[in-house]
């Protein structure tokens, strides 16, 4: 699913590898269930793949994120 939207072999890779990885799918079906365009899927896709680098480059494990990590990104 997360093909149709990451066209790029080199960015797929990074999109499946990163902290989001796995719950990128379901949030696509999700998005295309409720009728989102393909462009507005891509852009989330694109901010949901940013905040993982960020949490990565700060070492915030998913466990970890809370109100307060969100409002310093």
């Amino acid at each position: 699913m997360v093909e149709k939207y990451v066209t790029q072999p080199s960015a797929l890779a990074r999109v499946q590898s990163s902290v989001f990885g796995p719950y990128l799918p379901p949030l696509v079906q999700s998005l295309e269930q409720g009728e989102y365009a393909a462009e507005t899927i891509r852009l989330y896709l694109r901010a949901v793949i940013r905040f993982g680098a960020w949490l990565q480059r700060r070492k915030v494990t998913l466990g970890e994120v809370n109100a307060a990590t969100v409002d310093r990104y």
